[in-house]
């Protein structure tokens, strides 16, 4: 029995690194002197997506288990005043249709790497303004130490998942950070490491969830629309002032931890809260027929 376990577990290693070793470079951007920021604008319609953070001077690394027969693209660059527009659209060689997509961001997709596994790398040597869209693939955001001007996600029925594995945050204050969800979900992790001073959101049928892991240095605004779907934010118990309006209808719902008081009509505020504090945040939530909840921990 142990020497059969022995070559069970040898043979899955095996399968392992040949599946690792199918991965190749897909694209690939030397960095240059006429430009000191990148605009990348990202698009995969499935499988499964990494970003990753790498201490290498080039600036773009795009890697995947696909054969160049398996999927089709569109890629344009160009550098203007300065910055380096990347723009970069996936697509697997089978087309799928919208009420396809539709049907399996509800039933979901349990293989989604067969679809395709891509990986991409970004320097922490530059700035970046980054445009990413999912459709219905599943993606794995890490940005520790990474010197991200501005973000924009938008998940049409993909799961999203932005954190800062390593616990370094944002290079930069980031002046602008978009998030759009349609019927699939984005999560935000350790959202103090952003850095960012304003987050727009606007969710449809999905869902966002926000955590705070540690109480944030800065100011942060959250704006946010909720038609049908549910907005969740934790943060920590203490230490985090918290001032929120609410713009409701009878259809939708908003839940706060004890401790909340209503200022005046549809503001509430926490224990914590004072107009003068430097890390108030403050949260902007228009709900039609969503869910917001606020939890501590």
């Amino acid at each position: 029995m142990r020497i059969l376990s022995l070559y069970v577990f040898v043979a899955s290693v095996l399968v392992s690194q040949s599946g690792w070793a199918q991965i190749k470079k897909q694209f690939s951007i030397e960095s240059a002197s006429n430009y000191e920021v990148m605009e990348v604008k990202f698009h995969a319609q499935t499988g499964v997506c990494y970003f990753k953070p790498t201490y290498k001077k080039t600036p773009l690394n795009v890697y995947s288990n696909l054969a160049d027969d398996e999927f089709k693209h569109q890629y344009t660059k160009k550098v203007e005043a300065g910055v380096c527009q990347v723009d970069l659209a996936i697509k697997s060689e089978e087309e799928k249709g919208f009420g396809k997509s539709i049907s399996m961001g509800f039933l979901g997709n349990t293989d989604k790497e067969a679809d395709g596994l891509w990986k991409v790398y970004l320097s922490q040597e530059l700035k970046y303004r980054l445009d990413l869209k999912f459709d219905i693939s599943d993606a794995f955001v890490d940005l520790s130490g990474i010197n991200v001007e501005s973000l924009k996600i938008n998940s049409g029925s993909a799961n999203v998942i932005l954190d800062y594995n390593s616990g370094i945050g944002n290079a930069a204050q980031m002046e602008d950070f978009k998030i759009k969800v349609n019927l699939g979900s984005v999560e935000v992790n350790k959202m103090e490491l952003t850095k960012a001073k304003k987050l727009n959101a606007e969710i449809g049928f999905g869902d966002l969830v926000i955590h705070y892991e540690k109480i944030p240095t800065q100011k942060s605004e959250i704006n946010a629309t909720v038609g049908a779907g549910n907005m969740v934010i934790t943060m920590p118990k203490s230490g985090v002032p918290v001032i929120i309006k609410v713009k409701d209808s009878m259809f939708c719902s908003a839940n706060l931890p004890k401790g909340y008081r209503e200022l005046r009509s549809n503001v509430y505020v926490n224990k914590e809260y004072s107009p003068e504090k430097k890390n108030l945040q403050v949260i902007n939530v228009d709900l039609a027929m969503g869910n917001m909840i606020i939890k501590e921990h």
